[in-house]
């Protein structure tokens, strides 16, 4: 891009000007004696040096400014999107770099299913951070591809290295790519496999942007096996909660949940993330109930959040709900000699959280889906556990 005459400033024509000045300062005052020219050759230098540090700033803006302006002249023409056809166009080409130092060029994922997650990284993105998270790596094999954008104008650069544990590439933005996709806060942008924007969500629930990933996708909830309670064996699924490791909220050790449950009845509560303004986060105060009732058989209550979320945040939750000490809180770390396709098993994307109730002998005689889910409630399940 040519830069318009009046961004052209050089040090030769401010320097000229400076010399210029104390040209007409020193003729002003000849014949008035050594000392004031002494004095108005100092002031020009003086001047003169504002002038050369007033060029340096003055060219870096102008620099910075081009810059910026060349990108969105570049994309008015190839990518920028307007407000009047947002929507079923195509995706701007642009390469982004993860905080990791990988490069990722959008065009390379035509035919597939881009997902963009503009965030501040803050505790209160952090659950859907943490879901976007388990959809990516529960839907990656049928051609998902999910990026997580940090605004940086919005937060500190550092806060998103406090999130090791996410599979999804964290990318750094200075407003470039949120001024290209006309992106808010909190904007999940959907890509289809045209390469076409489909869809831009700022309020949308996680069933409602699993629900649109899946048709955009080409795939519905019964091919997507690990979101299915049906296709997964409740024998294989009780063996990949057996090989649970979590970390304990209490004390932050790490533990082996097939060490806890062994030979005891158990209701375990799976979160992918909390949400404190989710009906869902009501589960809690019912398991909590559960746990305080005088049963004979009194099962041992566990609740368990997904790979990713914060320990801090989750105690945050349960003192707000009072939670009893003798629930189990901890956050999943790994599963014992399991890949992660196993891992991702454990969730049904569009029914979180849910219950799981074991025996003594670690075999699920309760396992939460749409045919039950409206029967919860603390008599049911006690009924259930007795």
């Amino acid at each position: 891009m040519s830069e318009a005459p009046w961004r052209v400033i050089t040090p030769c024509v401010l320097i000229d000007k400076a010399h210029f000045i104390s040209y007409i300062l020193i003729t002003m005052n000849r014949g008035k004696g050594g000392k004031h020219t002494k004095l108005i050759l100092l002031f020009s230098i003086i001047i003169l040096l504002n002038i050369v540090i007033l060029f340096y700033f003055l060219n870096f803006y102008i620099k910075q400014k081009s810059k910026i302006e060349d990108n969105y002249l570049y994309s008015s023409s190839k990518s920028k999107i307007s407000e009047k056809d947002f929507y079923n166009t195509p995706c701007p080409e642009v390469d982004i770099l993860s905080m990791k130092g990988v490069r990722y060029s959008l065009k390379k994922y035509v035919g597939e299913v881009i997902l963009l997650r503009f965030s501040r990284f803050n505790a209160e993105d952090l659950p859907r951070l943490v879901f976007l998270d388990h959809l990516h790596g529960q839907l990656k094999k049928y051609g998902l591809n999910v990026f997580f954008i940090n605004l940086l104008r919005n937060t500190d650069r550092n806060i998103s290295v406090q999130f090791p544990d996410l599979i999804t590439p964290i990318i750094d933005d200075d407003g470039y790519i949120s001024g290209i996709f006309r992106a808010r806060l909190n904007d999940t942008i959907i890509i289809g496999k045209d390469f076409k924007i489909k869809f831009q969500f700022n309020a949308a629930d996680n069933v409602t942007l699993y629900r649109q990933t899946l048709k955009l996708l080409s795939i519905n909830a019964a091919q997507n096996t690990e979101g299915t309670n049906n296709l997964i064996d409740r024998r294989y699924l009780s063996l990949l909660l057996q090989k649970i490791v979590f970390r304990n909220s209490a004390d932050g050790n790490i533990e082996y949940l097939r060490n806890i449950i062994k030979n005891k009845n158990v209701i375990i509560t799976i979160f992918i993330a909390p949400c404190l303004s989710c009906p869902e986060m009501k589960r809690i105060g019912l398991i909590n109930k559960i746990s305080e009732n005088p049963l004979k058989n009194k099962p041992l209550a566990i609740i368990l959040f997904g790979v990713g979320n914060n320990l801090n945040s989750i105690n945050q939750i349960f003192r707000k709900y009072e939670v009893g000490d003798n629930i189990k809180i901890g956050i999943i770390e790994t599963l014992e000699d399991q890949s992660n396709e196993d891992y991702y098993k454990l969730f049904k994307l569009d029914l979180d959280p849910r219950i799981i109730i074991l025996n003594n002998n670690s075999d699920i005689i309760f396992l939460e889906d749409f045919s039950n889910r409206q029967n919860i409630g603390s008599d049911y399940l006690i009924r259930l556990i007795q």
